[in-house]
Parts: C-alpha cells; sequence; structure tokens
C-alpha cells in the first residue's frame, strides 16, 4: 500500500505517481493501437521529447514539453520518462516518499474453498403423509402444527362406522378361531385382520382390536414414525373421507443445506467434498457436511448454481429455513503463479499489472487471470514469470485509469501535429450529455431497486437524448456508441433489458470520463461502481450499492470504484 503523503508536495507527488503509472498502463496498450499511425503521421525529421508534462490540479492535461496549464494557468509537472523499452521512469525521490511497495510473483495453491450462502431444508424422502383410508370423522387432536411425536403417540381420534364394523367382524372371527383353531375361523380371523390392515392400521395394532372385549366408538390414530408436524389439515369435528391427508410428518435428523454457488465456482465443486457450515444462531460452532447434488442449471438472474449437501442434525437444534454461510472444499489444484489481486487493473476488457523494473521503471504488463484464492491472491495464467515483482498497491489506479485514457490517447493521437500538442477544448456538444445521463440514472435507479414487475422498463427518454446526443455531435464515435447501446433497450423484455444495460454503462462511463457532465446531469458528484459477479458497471449518484444486474437478490453486491468528475463542480 502507498504511504500516505502530507503537505501540498506530498499530495502533488502522490498525484504524480498515479498519473505515472496510469498513463503507462493505459497510454502503453493505447499507444500500441495508435502508435503506428502517430509514426508515419509525423512531419520528417520531428522528435518527440523524452517527457511528458501535466498538470497536478487538472490530470487529463498531458503535452510535451513544459508550459501553463490551459486551465488553471499552473506551471506544468514532469510527468515522467518515456524509454524506449514502453516503460516509464519515475524519479526515485516519488518513489521513496510515496513508499511504493511490490509484491514477488511465485508459485502457490489456489481456489482451496468456495464460499457460499444458503438455507437449510427437510429433506423431501423424510416427509411423511398421513392420509384416511376410511370415511368418519376427526374426533380431537393429540397434537398441533410444530410439535414433536415419536413412534407410537397418539395423534388424533377418529369415528368411523367403517371402521366400527371392521373391527366387529375382527373380534368375532377372532372368537370362532379360538374356539376351532383348525376351522374356518382361522380364515376368516386373516380375512378380517388382512382387512384392517388395508385400511392403514400396524399388524400390532390389528391384534390389539382383536382382543378387545367391545368394539370401541372411537379408535386413536398413532404416529407411524418419529417426528414433528410440518401441516395439519383440518379441525375437531371435521368430516373426513378415503384420500383426504389430516397431516403431515417430517424427520429433520439429517436436514440437507441449499448453497447457491457462483457460476465460474461450479466447476470446481465435486460430489462428496466437505462442506462446513455456520449458523449465527450458533455462534463459534461448525457443522459438517458433504456434497451430494449440484444441480444442471444456472440462475439466469444471480447467475448462481445450486449445490446441496447433507448435514447431520441429531439434537434437532437446526432448524428448516435457517440462513447458514458455508465453506466448500474444492478441488485441489496445481500450484500456479499468483499475485495479489490488489496488483490487477481489471479495465473489464483486459487485466493489466505493472511490472517493477530496474532504475524505478515501471511496464505495464497485460496478463490472463485464473482462479482467486485465499488471502487476496490470484492466479496468472500467462503475461507474468516466476521471480518478477509487481506493483502490490495499485489499485487506486482503477479510478484513474478511467479519467486518463481520453486524455492519453489524444495526446498520443495529436503526436501527428508537430507544432502544438495542446490538451482538447470542450466540445460544443458536451450540454447534450446532461440529458443522457439524467435519464440514464433513472433506469440505474428503477433497474437498482428490487424487482416487483417483469414489464420491460421504459428507456424512451434515454434514448431519444442519446438521439439527440449522437446528431448534435455530428457523429462523433463516442455518442454514437451510447446511441446503438440504447437503442436494443426499446423490445427487450426485463432480463434482457439487465443485460443490455451493462453494455450501455460501458460506454456512457467512457463518454462521460472523457467529456464530463454538469451538476444539471445527476447532481454535483458521480459514482462508478462495479460488480464483478456480473460482471459490470454502472454509474449512480451516491455510494450506496444498488445493483442493476440482479433483481431480487444480491443487489448490494458491487464496489465504488471512484467519484467521476462533474463539469464545474469542483477537481477532485
Amino acid at each position: 500500500m502507498f504511504a500516505e503523503a502530507t503537505g501540498t508536495k506530498g499530495r502533488v507527488r502522490f498525484g504524480v505517481l498515479v498519473l505515472a503509472l496510469a498513463c503507462l498502463g493505459v497510454g502503453y496498450f493505447a499507444g500500441r493501437h495508435f502508435g503506428g499511425h502517430a509514426q508515419h503521421s509525423a512531419a520528417p525529421g520531428a522528435e518527440a521529447s523524452a517527457t511528458l508534462w501535466t498538470c497536478s490540479m487538472h490530470p487529463q492535461v498531458i503535452q510535451e514539453g513544459p508550459g501553463l496549464c490551459p486551465i488553471c494557468h499552473m506551471a506544468l509537472t514532469p510527468l515522467g520518462d518515456k524509454s524506449g523499452d514502453g516503460a516509464l521512469a519515475v524519479e526515485p525521490a516519488v518513489i521513496q516518499t510515496m513508499g511504493v511497495r511490490t509484491a514477488r510473483v511465485v508459485y502457490s495453491s489456489v481456489g482451496r474453498a468456495i464460499r457460499a450462502y444458503g438455507s437449510l431444508m427437510e429433506r423431501e424422502t423424510d416427509h411423511k403423509d398421513i392420509n384416511l383410508r376410511v370415511a368418519g370423522w376427526i374426533e380431537e387432536w393429540n397434537i398441533y402444527d410444530g410439535s414433536w411425536v415419536a413412534e407410537g403417540d397418539p395423534l388424533f381420534t377418529l369415528s368411523s362406522p367403517e371402521l366400527v364394523v371392521a373391527i366387529d367382524e375382527l373380534r368375532a372371527a377372532r372368537k370362532q378361531r379360538d374356539a376351532d383353531p383348525r376351522g374356518i375361523g382361522a380364515v376368516l380371523y386373516e380375512a378380517a385382520a388382512r382387512k384392517i390392515v388395508l385400511l392403514g392400521f400396524s399388524a400390532h395394532e390389528v391384534a390389539q382390536f382383536a382382543e378387545l372385549d367391545a368394539t370401541p366408538a372411537v379408535v386413536t390414530v398413532k404416529s407411524p414414525f418419529d417426528g414433528h408436524v410440518t401441516e395439519l389439515d383440518g379441525v375437531s369435528g371435521a368430516a373426513v373421507k378415503p384420500g383426504d391427508r389430516v397431516l403431515r410428518l417430517a424427520d429433520n435428523r439429517t436436514l440437507w443445506l441449499d448453497l447457491r454457488v457462483n457460476e465460474r465456482d461450479i466447476g470446481r465443486v465435486q460430489s462428496g467434498a466437505l462442506v462446513r457450515a455456520r449458523a449465527d444462531a450458533y455462534p463459534g460452532e461448525t457443522f459438517e457436511g458433504r456434497v451430494m447434488f449440484v444441480h444442471p442449471h444456472v440462475d439466469m438472474d444471480s447467475q448462481t448454481a445450486l449445490v446441496r449437501a447433507e448435514i447431520a442434525n441429531e439434537d434437532r437444534r437446526l432448524r428448516e429455513g435457517q440462513a447458514v454461510n458455508a465453506e466448500i472444499d474444492a478441488a485441489e489444484s496445481e500450484d500456479a503463479l499468483v499475485i495479489p489481486r490488489a496488483a490487477v487493473i481489471d479495465t473489464g476488457e483486459r487485466a493489466i499489472a505493472f511490472v517493477a523494473l530496474s532504475g524505478g521503471r515501471f511496464e505495464p504488463r497485460e496478463i490472463q487471470l485464473g482462479a482467486a484464492g485465499e488471502g487476496g491472491i490470484v492466479a496468472v495464467r500467462a503475461g507474468l514469470s516466476l521471480g518478477e515483482e509487481v506493483v502490490a498497491s495499485g489499485q487506486f489506479l482503477l479510478d484513474s485509469e478511467s479519467r486518463l485514457r481520453e486524455s492519453i490517447m489524444k495526446f498520443l493521437n495529436s503526436k501527428s501535429d508537430v507544432t502544438s500538442a495542446k490538451p482538447s477544448a470542450r466540445p460544443a456538444w458536451a450540454e447534450a450529455i446532461d440529458p443522457v445521463v439524467e435519464h440514464y440514472l433513472t433506469l440505474a435507479d428503477v433497474l437498482g431497486a428490487p424487482q416487483t414487475s417483469t414489464q420491460p422498463i421504459d428507456a424512451r427518454a434515454f434514448v431519444e437524448a442519446a438521439r439527440e446526443l449522437a446528431r448534435q455531435s455530428q457523429s462523433d464515435p463516442r455518442a454514437v456508441a451510447v446511441k446503438d447501446a440504447a437503442l436494443p433497450l426499446l423490445e427487450a423484455d426485463l432480463p434482457t433489458q439487465r443485460e443490455l444495460f451493462k453494455k450501455t454503462s460501458d460506454v456512457l462511463i467512457d463518454l462521460v470520463s472523457r467529456v464530463a457532465p454538469t451538476p444539471r446531469a445527476g447532481g454535483p458528484k458521480l459514482y462508478v461502481l462495479m460488480c464483478p459477479m456480473a460482471p459490470g458497471r454502472w454509474l449512480q449518484r451516491d455510494e450506496e450499492i444498488r445493483n442493476p444486474y440482479y433483481a431480487t437478490t444480491m443487489k448490494e453486491c458491487g464496489d465504488v470504484v471512484g467519484p467521476l468528475a462533474v463539469e464545474g463542480a469542483g477537481e477532485r
């Protein structure tokens, strides 16, 4: 992490370092795209200056050679030296003052555990319905909803003429069998006993009925196994008929733990993997289970998949519906090159790390990322070598990169003009950006709120503002990109609109980071937010996260990347 600077010189030097590394990252890749054009367009004999100059108060101002800032008229300060290998040299005093920290690229294992949230459910196989097979009336309940019963406990008493007749026949057959064990009585007894079994009673209960001296007017129905009552139908005195369900019992000594696992982690979840769960009701305790099922579908709204585990619950302390957080032991991965996650600048299209070279030079390197691991590390599949040093405190460049991207691209393109390299003035059509941003923020508020309807959002005002922006800009590519991204919103359903909003947000953020709106659009400040799970960026008026890419769940998923400059509202 960079040390915090104090005083005016410290702030200026901090800005210089931020600009130096940010310019290196973006300017390097932009230069790869535009460099050829600049090279062929330059007048013969033109020689670029070895140093870029910028304004510490207005970092969008970049030019070759010293001078005064065209905005505040302060003296420009050196941005850094351009070396022949594409690296940027920063003054050693600045590096020492700011306390730049680097980390070595090493081999390590990643992705050992997957964190997920979920809830407990009773197993469907542990549910049992009590259905009647005779007509009658429920005289009295011995239980209530939620009560625990053991096998053989009384549930309710039943008055049934059909059952009374069956018991009478059983008792008569028993007497005849006792009188003549080898005669017809034995056959009649077996037939009468089978009839009562078919009416839903056990052989033990049949034997008890046969030994009665008199047939009872009501019969007590008993629990066939241990469990608790989850559903109770009917009241005392209610009439019932064959096939009616009167209650449902469940045995919760084993529970299902249903977890929602991010789509990118599903490939690392295996059946039988150990799961460690924790519930707020029992702080400090861990309940272990095993993965038994991974659902074959991914939820399109949350981009998560269901992973089900079985958790032992012999003491029955855990309850259905209880929320838990858990860790799943993922499949062991081979060792890979890893760096701190904070060292990565993820622009959405590419990942960049700054490699510290000798002599105070920093080289941007495009890298390919692998799985994220615990302790804030991430695997690198390509772009870095074992033992190299990367800047481990460059996460602040995320915001600076978006602010400076346009300025550096403009500067690289403007090298074809050998007479000057002054920053571009604010375009005449900049005022047309305000309505676009204003209507965009309205859509972001609607999508960011929990979804209560499946009706598509009304994007007509936003689209019309985008069309007018493109017209006034005389088809400026940035304005046209916003219009083209907005148009599909008119014909899409709500889930598709959420997906299209990602592209719309990207092109609009790209535009307003180059040509800032005024406070009339959304207030004195705008904020760029990013959700790595969607993934996607968006704009808001405040820092409270309201994720527009999810309907009802995960509305708070995301991070504030940083504030966005607003014209006339003061510099950051």
